[in-house]
């Protein structure tokens, strides 16, 4: 069955889209996992960067399948129709890659 949740990472308005990080089996940990890599200083010195923050984060929170095909996956999110709910996950956290807010959804 897996224990499925859904990162999303928040860019600025003008880039049109999020980026949403999908976890077979991570789901329930994944407001922690984010909330740590938030405020972590490597990811707290690149607020404002958010191609740098965007990757700090998909690689902390994928970093236990790195070379595997399945666990992970990672999907863009466009702004003006952001479903919360996905076919095989739930939204459970999101990051303002600008701000470093955490919020649970």
């Amino acid at each position: 069955m897996g224990d499925r949740g859904i990162a999303v990472l928040r860019f600025p308005k003008e880039y049109e889209a999020d980026l949403a990080v999908y976890s077979h089996w991570t789901g329930s940990s994944l407001q922690t996992q984010v909330s740590d890599i938030a405020n972590s200083p490597s990811f707290q010195s690149r607020l404002g960067d958010v191609s740098y923050a965007a990757r700090i984060m998909v690689d902390q929170l994928t970093k236990d399948a790195r070379d595997e095909e399945t666990g992970y996956g990672v999907f863009p999110v466009v702004k003006r129709a952001v479903p919360t709910d996905f076919s095989d996950g739930k939204v459970e956290v999101a990051i303002d890659l600008t701000t470093g807010e955490v919020t649970w959804e």
